[in-house]
């Protein structure tokens, strides 16, 4: 059995704690980072079953860049993006979906909803190889 892998980019620590310690629970492994930069070189390095994204994040790659990125890869197109962010103006949900999201949540947000989104995107947090 392995632990499927989540990646959360949120320059937020406090959100990245209540996400990784909620998801870490229920048995999922999650990888953090808190700019665009470390959370692509993540990618690269983990490939991740999903990636929970917001859209504001500092320095050179933001939200909505890397999941452009990340959909028009090859390698990493088929993961699942969830993007969480404070912006909850229909255009950025729009922009959002638009740049390859599976989903968009605004914060504040439901961690029960996430989670159910999460399993229906990737599963179970665990699956038999």
């Amino acid at each position: 059995m392995y632990r499927k892998k989540i990646l959360l980019v949120d320059d937020d620590s406090h959100i990245l704690d209540i996400l990784e310690t909620r998801l870490g629970k229920i048995g999922y492994l999650c990888l953090r980072a808190q700019e665009g930069v470390k959370a692509w070189k993540l990618i690269e390095e983990e490939s991740p079953n999903l990636i929970i994204l917001d859209i504001l994040l500092p320095g050179e790659l933001d939200g909505y860049t890397l999941c452009r990125q990340v959909k028009t890869d090859a390698r990493y197109q088929k993961i699942p993006i969830i993007l969480l962010s404070g912006l909850d103006e229909e255009y950025h949900i729009q922009e959002g979906l638009k740049r390859g999201a599976d989903a968009y949540f605004t914060k504040p947000f439901s961690t029960e909803a996430l989670i159910n989104k999460i399993e229906e995107l990737i599963g179970k947090p665990r699956e038999e190889v």
